[in-house]
């Protein structure tokens, strides 16, 4: 539904929208908020149903017996659309607008590290082609989190890529994403294959430009939705340019699914090669999620977005803050590849812890 600026102001759903909601960029100045307690359900509505649901499982979730989860869906009370000037507006009117203090207490270098002897074993071993190790960058506050304000200040900010979020009084997670897992019009899936990560310092002017591993580990991910989804239309690769990083991007299509089939795609998908190991082996990914840093991960990664009868739209939660009490982490992942070089990857992530401190204008100490 669409509520103007003093709908918003007089609705008692709004008022506890930054006690407990979230957010979904849909376009450049377009959002979906979700307003209310969460509540698990155990299957997507019919069709014909005008139920909107909150798609959020963590990202280990779909390593369970399908019969021990349910599908990572939820209700929440009322979801509301609105632009970003009626956000900022509501904001501005809301929030408190002071910056929280942030100290870097660990960067878990060493369990990366781990992770990275890992992969190459893997890879030396012909069981592996790819993974993506990551690492936390964990921050102490002496005061809750004010995401609020964070938030309030990436909205001045248009940047490309998809705000989302999602919290309670207890914590919660917030990020500009420029990964798009699904989406769906009622009809037809478009997902993307979104690998491959440099600094803009370099100047590829095309894709034949990009060095060899980077492409390589950008086909992994092409070949992997295939297998995950079958038949399918992949679109041209292209460079995709943000403000600090570039990626190789490609459009893919999938046609004639039903509300049911598009949940069902997008369990095939999560993870994708961009995100996970490849080729998916379930004994090498719980062994791979043990290691302290992915055991720890929670929603980075992991699928997030709404569903209706007739469209979804889904993101892939990174580039992002997790917070709870007292305590703030930034989660950054790479690809790794049997040429990856460990100095070159560790930089990688901290251009991207970098660029998250950027689009929320992040106070460190």
């Amino acid at each position: 539904m669409d509520l103007n600026i003093n709908e918003l102001e007089s609705s008692n759903f709004l008022a506890g929208f930054l006690a407990s909601g979230g957010l979904l960029q849909t376009a450049p100045d377009q959002f979906i908020l979700l307003l209310g307690a969460r509540s698990p359900v155990f299957s997507a509505a019919s069709a014909d149903s005008h139920q909107v649901f909150v798609y959020s499982p963590a990202f280990w979730d779909f390593l369970q017996i399908k019969t021990e989860r349910t599908q990572g869906l939820y209700q929440v009370e009322k979801t509301v659309k609105i632009s970003r000037q009626k956000l900022i507006q509501f904001l501005e009117n809301h929030v408190v607008k002071t910056a929280t203090d942030l100290a870097l207490v660990n960067n878990h270098k060493a369990d990366f590290e781990a992770q990275f002897t890992w992969s190459q074993k893997s890879f030396q071993s012909g069981v592996l082609q790819k993974t993506v190790p990551a690492t936390k960058y964990e921050f102490a506050t002496k005061e809750k989190f004010n995401f609020a304000y964070q938030l309030y200040l990436s909205l001045q900010k248009t940047r490309p890529g998809y705000i989302y979020g999602l919290w309670d009084e207890a914590g919660g997670f917030l990020g500009l994403t420029p990964e798009m897992l699904a989406a769906w019009n009622g009809k037809t899936l478009s997902t993307m294959a979104l690998a491959g990560t440099w600094s803009n310092d370099k100047k590829f002017a095309q894709v034949s430009d990009v060095d060899l591993k980077t492409r390589e580990e950008h086909e992994f991910v092409i070949n992997d939705i295939r297998e995950r989804l079958g038949q399918i239309t992949v679109g041209e690769t292209h460079i995709l340019t943000l403000p600090t990083l570039s990626h190789l991007k490609t459009e893919i299509h999938k046609n004639d699914l039903s509300q049911k089939d598009c949940v069902e795609a997008l369990e095939k998908l999560h993870p994708t090669a961009a995100l996970g190991i490849y080729p998916r082996k379930p004994e090498m990914a719980r062994e791979f999620s043990e290691f302290p840093v992915q055991k720890e991960r929670g929603f980075f990664g992991a699928p997030f977005g709404v569903i209706g009868s007739d469209f979804a739209q889904v993101i892939v939660g990174i580039r992002g803050l997790i917070w709870s009490e007292k305590r703030l982490n930034i989660f950054v992942g790479c690809g790794v590849t049997a040429q990856s070089d460990f100095a070159a990857e560790w930089q990688e992530l901290e251009t991207k812890k970098k660029a998250i401190c950027e689009a929320f204008s992040l106070q460190i100490s």
